[in-house]
């Protein structure tokens, strides 16, 4: 099994933009020519990456774009939307610092969203909470693609969260990203205090 690891130190923006460069430019044609040769057991054999970084919510779409380059040729030969696995690692990593690292509950959203931004805002320039990290392992198996999100945060319990099924919630702001994540994912499920969320896409 291979396993790649990435940390933000010195800082991850510079290794995902230099992975980017690489397969994007550098060795294009390169890949291309691997891409129409690459045998299919190569495709699904069992590779691990894990990657940190701080809790900043303006690497998210790099992260993203890290992603959505590695899982590109899994996502084209087992008819996976990529765009959908890329709304559910986003709504994981965006829940995972705002609601998690820097403690803003969902609630302060639907009473007053200008405090709910203010409030993320302050987290965001706080040194300590700052400081904490986002921790993500993309599990590739034959079987399935497995991504785990875990943050620093205290947690919380699960059964707290409303129905977002429910009529209730409909027009609530808050929510939907977990009704997306629950209707595109075989698997979801939460670790005991609540700080980390493990999805799994099976490969049909």
């Amino acid at each position: 099994m291979k396993i790649l690891l990435v940390d933000d130190e010195p800082e991850i923006l510079d290794v995902i933009a230099e992975f980017l460069e690489l397969k994007g430019h550098a060795v294009e044609t390169a890949m291309a020519a691997e891409r129409e040769n690459k045998a299919a057991v190569d495709l699904i054999s069992e590779q691990k990456i894990v990657m940190s970084f701080a809790s900043d919510l303006n690497k998210i779409r790099n992260i993203i774009s890290y992603f959505n380059r590695y899982t590109q040729d899994l996502c084209g030969v087992f008819d996976l939307d990529a765009n959908k696995l890329a709304i559910c690692l986003q709504e994981c990593l965006t829940n995972a610092i705002i609601h998690g690292n820097f403690k803003v509950e969902s609630r302060l959203k639907e009473e007053d969203w200008s405090a709910f931004d203010q409030l993320i805002r302050e987290r965001q320039a706080d040194a300590e909470l700052g400081s904490k990290k986002v921790f993500i392992t993309l599990h590739q198996t034959p079987q399935a693609l497995t991504f785990e999100v875990r943050d620093e945060g205290e947690g919380f319990d699960p059964a707290i969260l409303p129905d977002p099924t429910h009529p209730e919630s409909w027009l609530k702001l808050s929510g939907r990203g977990i009704l997306f994540i629950r209707s595109y994912m075989d698997e979801v499920s939460r670790n005991d205090i609540g700080n980390s969320i493990t999805m799994v896409k099976r490969l049909a």
